[in-house]
């Protein structure tokens, strides 16, 4: 994992990208399809800081050829939910040039009410309310979708024994499963400025591929609309 992850950044080096998007999370298969999940986001965190931290350190200065930009997921590890995440990656990483960025409908698949646009973005404004402004600073770029699902995270069937299917069965459906929680779809309401308002990034972009729809050009002109 090291290695392969070095490679990546290596490959990326000579674009000279203003910053490069990691995923700071995992989820054991095992517990994919369940409704709730027992493993511990902090301990998966802390493990994610010493995995970075070896994968940085071998470039000069111990710091990397560009920032390092951590997306929050809706499984164990990075959500952004709590300042506790963000202390753990400002305390424990030994480099400075990282910073978050912030994929409101990851986000909004952690809101237990995200059942409609309005409660989904109430519901991410909370959450961002609480940042110390530390932590807000750290985030250098968004990533504009909507996910409203909080029904399907209610009421989806569950299998709490996935040791009975068969692995590529289990992929299968957990691949379907993620699908289903991470929508990608294009905000309707101007409120969704009030999201970015509250964070300022430095870089927003719109996310968006035509998940329901099948017109991802027409979702992105119909988000965009909602930026004079």
């Amino acid at each position: 994992m090291v290695s392969n992850l070095k490679y990546a950044i290596d490959v990326a080096t000579p674009l000279n990208p203003a910053y490069g998007v990691l995923h700071a999370g995992n989820t054991d298969m095992r517990q994919v399809l369940a409704r709730k999940h027992r493993d511990d986001g902090g301990r998966v965190l802390r493990n994610f800081v010493e995995l970075i931290n070896r994968v940085v350190s071998q470039y000069p200065k111990g710091e990397p050829p560009f920032k390092i930009a951590f997306e929050n997921l809706w499984w164990e590890s990075l959500k952004l939910t709590s300042p506790s995440e963000w202390r753990i990656l400002e305390d424990g990483l030994e480099f400075d040039n990282w910073g978050f960025t912030l994929d409101t409908g990851h986000m909004m698949n952690t809101v237990e009410n995200a059942f409609d646009e309005n409660s989904a973005i109430d519901g991410v404004l909370d959450i961002v309310g609480r940042y110390p402004q530390d932590m807000v600073d750290r985030i250098g770029t968004m990533h504009l979708q909507l996910s409203t699902t909080a029904e399907y995270r209610h009421t989806f069937p569950t299998v709490d024994d996935v040791s009975v299917m068969d692995y590529g069965e289990l992929q299968k459906r957990a691949y379907a499963h993620a699908g289903r929680i991470d929508q990608h779809r294009p905000y309707t309401s101007e409120r969704v400025r009030e999201i970015v308002d509250a964070v300022r990034p430095d870089y927003l972009t719109h996310e968006l591929y035509g998940s329901l729809s099948g017109d991802r050009w027409g979702d992105v002109t119909s988000q965009r609309s909602l930026f004079p």
